[in-house]
């Protein structure tokens, strides 16, 4: 959490250097209180504006996680804000963190999970094995000379996990009802990979499931259908599968692909996390 990323030339991927340079801690104040900034039940990008992510002054040099803590001047409330590059952490391992975080907070409390942070139990196989297709990813066009560019200011879309209208909007986008539509949403691996992995696992431990079809397709068939396309999805996440995907992952450096990603937030268990004065009256993403 106090390291930062840094480009291994010789395997081409982002490494984490543990060399306690330190996480970031910003205090704020807001004359604004919880029911004037608005809907907090939503994903809102707008939220970005109201919390630290990168510190200007460090260049390439950014931190992994940003602590943020605004107190309110209009009514006794205090807001907690964290920023966390996901190559570090994925939504099951932010709420251990967070558990562990609100543990400290009371007097002589042990910490509520005790965490792995061995990513060796996600490596690649020696040799790398793909036995399978994966259009769930996109592969470079280019060779990968360097680390991806990170704080791009472009506006993230993060939505719920549910069938809506927006999917078949974005069906007649090009007006092509032949073309190949393909939903992509993370998988938790955790569970699923054999051995499996500890539930205590603290790192990025998702591969994204997809589910494809054409737009004439997606447009037409009944409701059940489509739940039954990704549910398919993610029961294709089988052991060797996930093996595959990370074996083409370490071959190709490819990145997920799909039209639409989506994101389940509602079984994170977020709003589990007990501090000493209760639990959290909101939660937000941005």
């Amino acid at each position: 959490m106090a390291g930062r990323l840094k480009w291994n030339h010789h395997t081409a991927r982002l490494d984490i250097h543990c060399n306690s340079a330190g996480a970031g801690f910003v205090v704020a104040s807001s004359a604004f209180c919880l029911d004037e900034i608005g809907d907090l039940d939503c994903p809102n990008p707008g939220f970005r504006q109201l919390a630290v992510e990168t510190l200007d002054y460090l260049d390439e040099d950014q931190l992994l996680c940003v602590f943020q803590v605004t107190a309110s001047t209009s009514a006794v409330v205090l807001q907690l804000e964290k920023s966390v590059n996901h190559v570090l952490l994925d939504g099951s391992a932010v709420r251990m963190f967070l558990k562990n975080l609100a543990s400290q907070a009371f007097q002589e409390k042990p910490l509520a999970v005790i965490p792995c942070h061995d990513r060796r139990l996600l490596a690649a196989r020696s040799p790398p094995l793909v036995s399978f297709p994966h259009p769930e990813f996109l592969k470079p066009q280019l060779p990968v000379l360097g680390p991806p560019v990170y704080g791009s200011k472009q506006e993230l879309e993060i939505k719920v996990f549910k069938i809506s209208s927006k999917l078949l909007s974005l069906c007649d986008v090009e007006g092509n009802k032949d073309r190949v539509f393909t939903l992509c949403y993370a998988v938790d691996v955790r569970s699923r990979l054999n051995p499996p992995l500890p539930p205590e696992y603290c790192g990025n431990a998702v591969l994204p499931g997809y589910a494809s079809a054409k737009c004439r397709h997606v447009e037409k068939w009944p409701l059940l259908k489509l739940v039954e396309m990704i549910l398919e999805g993610i029961e294709r996440m089988s052991d060797e599968y996930m093996k595959s995907a990370i074996d083409w992952l370490e071959i190709t450096k490819g990145i997920p692909y799909g039209d639409c990603p989506l994101t389940s937030l509602s079984r994170l268990g977020l709003d589990e996390v007990v501090f000493p004065w209760g639990k959290a009256l909101n939660l937000a993403l941005s």
